[in-house]
């Protein structure tokens, strides 16, 4: 798997430059040995069974939480309930 990701890395980087046609990319998958599933996902550009053949996940999520203490906390301007004297 590392072969892979270094391939789709360097093509990365060449490809922003404009410098990988799709003769380079054929030559450069055949200097590295993969499993014929996992090249003929990368020749097709079929991202999903890429994914798979790499154990990929199928789905992604994101959640955001709060970094508050549980429970209810008095505001800035309001004193606690231990604070607050009655007025005689």
């Amino acid at each position: 798997m590392s072969n892979v990701i270094r391939l789709l890395e360097s093509l990365g980087r060449e490809i922003g430059a404009g410098a990988v046609d799709s003769a380079e990319f054929a030559s450069r998958m055949e200097t590295l040995d993969l499993a014929p599933a996992l090249r003929a996902a990368l020749m097709g550009g079929d991202v999903a069974a890429l994914s798979a053949a790499l154990g990929g996940r199928t789905t992604m999520m994101m959640v955001l939480a709060p970094a508050e203490p549980d429970g209810e906390q008095p505001q800035e301007d309001e004193k606690p309930d231990s604070e607050v004297r009655a007025a005689a």
